[in-house]
């Protein structure tokens, strides 16, 4: 009688295990049907009591409710290539939007879609030691890769963007990162960490910028070990993706100060792309940092004197040159800010001694700012259809006129031949700068070179040259 009532206990018992592993079973079959809406109710079922399923019938209730969203979710963003209303074949950035449309609407109707997803995803991987799903797991990697990158964009592209956003947006940044590192490449372990370092820079918050300072030295410690181990062709086909995030991590260093390892960071960079401009431009942003400018003169002219017509190094060296003479430009205008502040409390003499010192810091300011005029100079000479030259070069000599205008509107209104000579020398550094943007924008028809054009002339008053600019606009 004891052995009857052991053998019923134990059917009671296996009652409520059955029937919560017939939802996982019935869930598999809907699945394997495509009857996906009904595999995720039955699934979601089974996973409400996960503590009455058996492991290995816990982890296949992962996989398949994972493996459902994911089916779901393409399911409703699929777009085709070709507009059946009209048969025309769809570009890409049309493609992009109707699929962002169709995610936004996805999301709408499951907004826990990536959070559950996820969690699937990483149950399955951590409790699935034989490999059962592995194959079947990674058919669906992609998709829920993009949905992940997806949450990404919505929370890290507010238009007011705030801390908590950057914090949401972070969550699915390490989802990411734990994605990438189960490929098993040491690159895919260590590129998320970039992500991660911009969006915890992007808090503001001391500890934040600490986290983040961690998450770039695991990359800059990393990535030329990393690198070592991909091979060639490959390593070609990533140099673009992967130069801008070296670039960053370049200039993340540069801004913390840290020059030595930013500069080490590029020489063990271009040991892999030598001719990578994006890491090249990165190196020139640390050279310009006030701290490194002077010394990294020699060098420079001294590279220019062997490769006399390089257009690049012509550039580069305008740039350093143009960084050098801002010394004693902040210089020239911290006395014309400290006349506006003072109109009213400095006394006459006050008044005449400060703008003498602004003179003569102008007059320190001007050759030196005309050297970075002549190499840009010599760069369009060689190069006749350089953009960056031309727009450079317009930006110099518009600046260059801003702190003519300012200083003339600090200038006693009794020193009538300084307030005519400073109103046409900035005039005169006015036409310069238009001249070399209009050049500029009319080698690409860049619309901020067009918009600068037209704000120059605008301060000029050639109400002809407003009115060309203006009609280019609505053009």
């Amino acid at each position: 009688m004891k052995s009857f009532f052991f053998a019923l206990s134990l059917a009671i018992l296996a009652l409520p295990l059955q029937a919560q592993k017939k939802y996982v079973t019935t869930g598999v079959i809907e699945f394997n049907d495509k009857n996906y809406t009904q595999a995720r109710q039955n699934l979601e079922l089974a996973l409400a009591s996960p503590s009455l399923l058996a492991e290995t019938d816990i982890v296949k209730a992962h996989y398949y409710y994972y493996a459902t969203l994911m089916e779901i979710v393409q399911q409703n963003s699929r777009v085709d290539a070709v507009d059946p209303a009209t048969g025309v074949k769809r570009s890409m950035e049309e493609m992009k939007k109707l699929v962002q449309q169709k995610l936004d609407e996805v999301f709408a109707k499951m907004p826990e879609v990536a959070d559950k997803s996820f969690t699937s995803f990483r149950y399955v991987s951590d409790n699935d030691p034989k490999g059962t799903y592995k194959d079947m797991k990674m058919q669906y990697y992609l998709p829920l890769l993009q949905l992940q990158a997806y949450k990404i964009d919505q929370h890290a592209r507010k238009e007011n963007i705030q801390r908590e956003d950057l914090q949401k947006a972070l969550v699915y940044a390490r989802n990411l990162e734990y994605m990438s590192a189960l490929t098993g490449m040491a690159l895919q372990k260590i590129t998320p960490k970039i992500l991660n370092a911009k969006l915890l820079m992007g808090m503001r918050t001391h500890a934040d910028t600490l986290e983040a300072q961690k998450e770039l030295k695991v990359f800059a410690d990393n990535f030329d070990k990393a690198l070592g181990g991909v091979d060639p062709e490959t390593r070609a086909k990533m140099s673009s993706e992967f130069s801008q995030a070296v670039a960053f991590v370049i200039r993340a260093y540069s801004d913390m100060g840290d020059y030595e390892t930013a500069l080490s960071i590029v020489n063990r960079a271009q040991k892999f792309f030598p001719d990578n401009q994006e890491i090249g431009d990165a190196e020139m942003d640390v050279y310009l940092h006030p701290k490194l400018v002077n010394e990294s003169i020699p060098r420079f002219k001294k590279e220019l004197a062997e490769n006399p017509d390089d257009v690049k190094m012509n550039i580069r060296m305008a740039r350093v040159m143009k960084r050098k003479s801002d010394t004693s430009r902040d210089k020239a205008q911290a006395l014309i800010d400290s006349l506006k502040k003072g109109e009213s409390t400095l006394t006459r003499p006050q008044i005449y001694q400060m703008v003498k010192e602004t003179e003569s810091a102008i007059a320190v300011f001007e050759p030196e700012v005309q050297e970075a005029v002549d190499y840009y100079k010599k760069a369009i000479a060689l190069d006749g259809k350089n953009y960056l030259a031309y727009y450079n070069l317009g930006a110099v000599f518009n600046n260059w006129a801003a702190l003519h205008g300012d200083f003339y509107n600090v200038i006693p209104y009794n020193n009538a031949s300084l307030i005519e000579k400073t109103m046409a020398r900035r005039n005169e550094l006015l036409r310069e700068a238009l001249t070399h943007m209009d050049s500029a924008y009319q080698i690409n028809k860049d619309p901020d070179a067009l918009n600068k054009c037209h704000i120059i002339s605008v301060t000029l008053d050639d109400q002809e040259k407003v009115k060309y600019y203006e009609s280019l606009k609505q053009d």
